[in-house]
């Protein structure tokens, strides 16, 4: 375990090192796994369960469980779209 040292090099230990030296384990927030399928046209409506169908494929070969997909047709990336925002 790494000691942190004041200015006048005593050895102190934050609340992270207590629980590590306890035998804690850190604490993980719970996240969502989201799959994005994105075409620029309406056209394109193919590509996209091409798309779907690949990811669904790639995500299951590397075990993740509960994604959710989300199929997008748009023309402009705009970072501010609503369906990715929380």
């Amino acid at each position: 375990m790494s000691q942190w040292r004041t200015a006048s090099y005593r050895h102190y230990y934050t609340k992270s090192h207590l629980r590590i030296f306890l035998g804690f384990r850190p604490s993980v927030a719970p996240c969502a796994t989201v799959a994005c399928c994105r075409v620029s046209c309406a056209t394109l409506r193919s590509d996209l369960v091409n798309q779907r169908r690949a990811l669904k494929s790639f995500i299951v070969a590397r075990g993740v469980a509960g994604a959710d997909y989300l199929d997008e047709v748009g023309g402009v990336v705009n970072f501010g779209r609503k369906r990715l925002l929380p």
